[in-house]
């Protein structure tokens, strides 16, 4: 039992997936209609060159289209032109589930400039390189700066606790000669 959602999506026979489907469909068949309308069959050249025109623009992609397209290549069969002299009717549309690989014989319509693939590739590449450098100057800037012997902010604590100890000791040395000088003179006040 088909339901009135059911008959809105049904085109020449065919029952599509959905509304959109349907509606490329119903414009196929206008379009199978008006070239009907102008379509000379005695001349079966105009026929060949209206085939092989619809084929390279896409024109038909449902069913309803495709079964058109048959119909023409029938015609042309029949007329005397060979297999070999009439173009395939491509297929655009994957049957099965898996994905389609690179033996599929459809072009894709845009492909990326190998131009500028290779103008993506060296900025890329020259990227990498100069981050490799800098990471470089980076690391040896750390060493250099953990190493140095001028104070900075890592070793900044222990540059003045050495400085301060450093002043220290130097003050015990002079005030112990001060005492010393004290008591050779006799000054001292002990």
């Amino acid at each position: 039992m088909m339901n009135h959602i059911d008959r809105d999506r049904i085109v020449g026979g065919f029952l599509f997936g959905s509304e959109k489907d349907a509606k490329l469909a119903q414009l196929e068949e206008k379009k199978i209609e008006q070239l009907e309308g102008r379509m000379k069959y005695e001349d079966d050249f105009q026929v060949k060159i209206v085939y092989e025109k619809a084929i390279e623009n896409r024109v038909f992609q449902t069913p309803a289209g495709l079964c058109y397209m048959k119909r023409l290549q029938k015609y042309l069969m029949e007329s005397g032109y060979k297999e070999d002299e009439i173009k395939s009717i491509p297929v655009y549309t994957n049957f099965t589930q898996v994905t389609r690989t690179e033996e599929t014989y459809l072009r894709p319509a845009i492909r990326p400039s190998t131009k500028k693939m290779n103008k993506v590739q060296n900025q890329y590449r020259n990227a990498k390189f100069v981050i490799g450098i800098l990471l470089t100057v980076i690391i040896i800037m750390f060493i250099i700066t953990i190493n140095g012997e001028n104070p900075n902010i890592i070793n900044y604590e222990n540059a003045v606790v050495d400085k301060y100890a450093t002043w220290e000791q130097e003050l015990s040395e002079r005030e112990t000669i001060v005492r010393q000088k004290e008591q050779e003179l006799g000054l001292s006040k002990e």
